[in-house]
């Protein structure tokens, strides 16, 4: 049923990129749709565990192209241009433009030198100017690349074939990680890196994983700092047998994080993002407080919130409320359904109109994500719990999962960061399902916590929580 309603949108899908993006866009994202069907159903597909695992590639192309086709149209109609509100995928578009045009930027960073390469080598030859949309399905490509390496990943931990819905639902059904690969950011090509590396850990081939990790750190230093936290896991897991040791030393690496971080402040986010740009980092931080730098991070979420709300108290306290909640907002972020016609103001430089009250459609994958937590999130805590209790690969990655969520959480602040757990999410969820089918116990607890979920989600869209 999947597989018929990709084909059927791929006609409406030509059709919105020839008026979108003339014969030039349409030009280069079947030229990437012919790259996903021939990864997806040839090459990749003799090195998975099963025949069919490569249709994820070529399935969440299409889809993601979808959402992002409607998401121009959405900034088209409120802003009166095909970029974003934020203003970032501005900044990676100009850079890309200038490193093209032989002008150079010092704001490049490595996203950009590679995307410049990409776009010379394959456009220029037929095109003389590369518009937004010449540009963008290459990062769809390497966004399906991020969830068929996710499903790669839970097939192999798993060590046997999952319904592959469990990528929709998990990976393209959330927001922040839709929302991040579908604009002109830099997530798609790191989380290749990260997954890839997360793979070659897995299989113990350390050598391989370094270069991985390489390539992600270069492009946001946090996220490697990220793998080689969990390379440390893996070697006491393996060392140390007792799993209360094992918990001991990783709350100790937490806590010398967090005393290095208090101590050099904005020198640790100099090197957090991309290496190129830390002199940007540098000059930006110069003269603030850590404090001061910590809370900016929050603003983004922190500072729309009405202050009665409970979402607002914990991150306005410092105590156990927040240690707890902060990581709990992280993960189920966005909280609250809105509108599909609201008034977002735009950050963008590009933007023609700052602010405007219009249908968005970007709005619905909002309230589709909240929705999906009623299958989702049962059978992820049914997993991610029962993983904690074994001692193999399964536990490691779930203690990785818990630390990364806590670290992001509590020092990053952005949203977007959280894909270094969002995209590990569909491992639990098909153990979770895996338990389901198995153990007539977790069959129960499963049904009683998606009751919970959905009189959850209830309470909180409908009182000032």
């Amino acid at each position: 049923m999947m597989d018929r309603f990709i084909f059927i949108i791929i006609v409406p899908l030509i059709i919105l990129c020839l008026l979108l993006g003339g014969i030039s866009g349409l030009a280069v994202w079947l030229f990437c749709l012919i790259i996903a069907y021939r990864v997806g159903y040839g090459i990749n597909k003799k090195n998975s565990i099963d025949n069919y695992s490569g249709k994820i590639l070529f399935n969440s192309f299409v889809i993601i192209s979808f959402v992002g086709f409607l998401l121009v149209l959405d900034n088209i109609n409120n802003y009166g241009t095909q970029f974003g509100y934020a203003g970032d995928d501005g900044r990676f578009y100009d850079n890309i433009i200038a490193l093209l045009e032989n002008q150079g930027s010092e704001e490049s960073g490595v996203f950009e030198r590679i995307f410049s390469v990409v776009v010379w080598c394959i456009e220029r030859p037929m095109f003389t100017h590369a518009d937004l949309l010449d540009i963008l399905p290459f990062n769809w490509l390497l966004g399906a690349l991020v969830c068929y390496l996710s499903y790669e990943l839970l097939c192999k931990i798993g060590n046997k074939r999952y319904p592959i819905w469990i990528i929709y639902f998990s990976l393209i059904l959330n927001y922040n990680f839709i929302d991040s690969v579908v604009r002109l950011y830099r997530d798609g090509l790191l989380y290749v890196f990260y997954l890839a590396a997360i793979i070659s850990i897995d299989k113990k081939d350390y050598i391989r994983s370094q270069f991985y990790i390489l390539g992600a750190g270069v492009m946001r230093g946090a996220n490697a700092f990220l793998l080689l936290s969990l390379l440390f896991i893996r070697f006491l897991n393996e060392k140390v047998k007792s799993k209360i040791l094992v918990s001991i030393s990783i709350i100790g690496v937490v806590s010398v994080v967090v005393y290095n971080i208090n101590i050099y402040g904005p020198q640790v986010f100099n090197y957090a993002s991309d290496y190129f740009r830390s002199s940007r980092y540098s000059s930006a931080f110069a003269g603030y407080s850590l404090n001061e730098v910590y809370e900016s991070r929050q603003n983004a979420l922190s500072g729309s919130l009405d202050e009665s709300t409970v979402t607002a108290k914990i991150y306005q306290n410092e105590g156990i409320i927040s240690i707890i909640g902060k990581p709990a907002i992280s993960f189920f972020f966005p909280l609250r359904m809105v509108s599909l016609v609201s008034n977002k103001e735009s950050h963008s430089y590009k933007a023609q109109i700052n602010s405007t009250r219009n249908f968005n459609f970007y709005n619905l994958y909002i309230d589709a994500t909240i929705f999906s937590w009623v299958l989702v999130f049962p059978l992820f805590l049914i997993g991610l719990y029962n993983s904690l209790l074994l001692s193999d690969m399964k536990f490691v990655l779930a203690i990785y999962y818990l630390f990364t969520l806590f670290m992001v959480a509590h020092i990053s602040g952005q949203m977007r960061h959280g894909l270094a757990f969002i995209v590990l999410t569909p491992i639990f969820v098909g153990y979770g399902l895996e338990l389901y089918g198995s153990v007539p116990k977790c069959k129960k607890q499963v049904i009683s916590i998606g009751v919970l979920t959905v009189i959850g989600i209830i309470l909180f869209n409908t009182m000032s929580i």
